[in-house]
């Protein structure tokens, strides 16, 4: 899959897909996985499940909503 075009997301998300230096979903994978991978596993529990403010989502809340958007 390849990087999406800037015509096919909404503006809003241009900043969030710029970060990602790969040109396709497997480089992407290939390149950030060990990262978060280190990231999450050296996370102590308590800041895993944290939030900054009700109603707003944890670090592993949004690594699920990763996860279940990539399915």
């Amino acid at each position: 899959m390849p990087k999406p075009q800037i015509t096919d997301f909404p503006e809003f998300y241009g900043g969030y897909i710029s970060k990602v230096e790969a040109d396709s979903l497997q480089k992407a994978v290939t390149t950030y996985s060990d990262l978060l991978i280190a990231f999450y596993t050296g996370l102590p529990e308590e800041k895993a499940a944290y939030r900054y403010a009700e109603g707003k989502w944890t670090l592993k809340e949004l690594l699920l909503h990763a996860v279940d958007t990539e399915r």
